[in-house]
């Protein structure tokens, strides 16, 4: 019997280590996740005069003004840069329990991103569209950061998210990574953070109230972040 209550109580010691060793996996592949989508988007930029899709014409080889209208969606923004991203399986953190994973940038149904089952169900990042010049800023990141609301902005991409630098409520929303996140910056690198971590980050944007910043703190969400 001793040998016994020593084999349960093994067991019940090793169920919290084993989850948290399954949270610190996830994350790191969400990190991972998000160092490639980086590297798309340096590819992407370095072609185009260190300019992101989004803040291109489309005459230029960019979405901004695209005459389908759909350059407000982040599947849209994404799909730009397939070529660059090579599958959209990276678009999905493995933590985020309501994305449906793509298994590739074609049309057809049931794993094609570009498919009406998947698009912005299979993402899992929000993104911003920083000038380079401008300073490390926020390009992409989990999607969970708090928001008041969806609204438009001078950008023309709608419905986007504003987020105010000194808001008190700015925070990391449950969901996906406990009390804290993943952020990659126009500089390529990847930080994971708290919400400390999170106001830090941007500290580095203008005020909320400064309309005719270049680089604002306005972010694409694929969908309302969690919960």
């Amino acid at each position: 019997m001793a040998v016994v209550g020593a084999l349960a109580l093994l067991a019940a010691l090793a169920v919290p280590v084993l989850a948290n060793s399954k949270l610190r996996s996830q994350r790191a592949v969400c990190a991972n996740n998000l160092a490639l989508i980086g590297r798309a988007f340096a590819l992407w930029s370095n072609e185009h005069g260190d300019r992101y899709p989004v803040q291109l014409d489309y005459v230029l080889g960019g979405t901004r003004n695209h005459p389908s209208g759909l350059e407000n969606n982040a599947w849209f923004q994404f799909a730009w840069l397939s070529n660059e991203l090579v599958t959209p399986r990276i678009l999905a953190c493995p933590s985020d329990p309501k994305v449906i994973v793509a298994g590739n940038f074609s049309l057809a149904a049931p794993d094609g991103f570009l498919a009406t089952n998947h698009r912005n169900d299979a993402i899992s990042y929000l993104f911003g569209f920083p000038y380079q010049e401008d300073g490390r800023l926020i390009l992409s990141g989990d999607r969970t950061i708090h928001i008041d609301g969806f609204g438009s902005s001078s950008s023309g991409l709608d419905p986007v998210a504003i987020i105010d630098p000194q808001s008190p409520l700015l925070r990391w929303l449950p969901g996906v990574h406990p009390a804290s996140g993943n952020l990659l910056f126009n500089d390529n690198s990847v930080d994971q953070v708290d919400d400390v971590g999170l106001r830090l980050a941007f500290a580095g944007y203008p005020p909320f109230v400064t309309p005719l910043a270049r680089s604002r703190p306005v972010f694409i969400y694929p969908r309302p972040p969690l919960p």
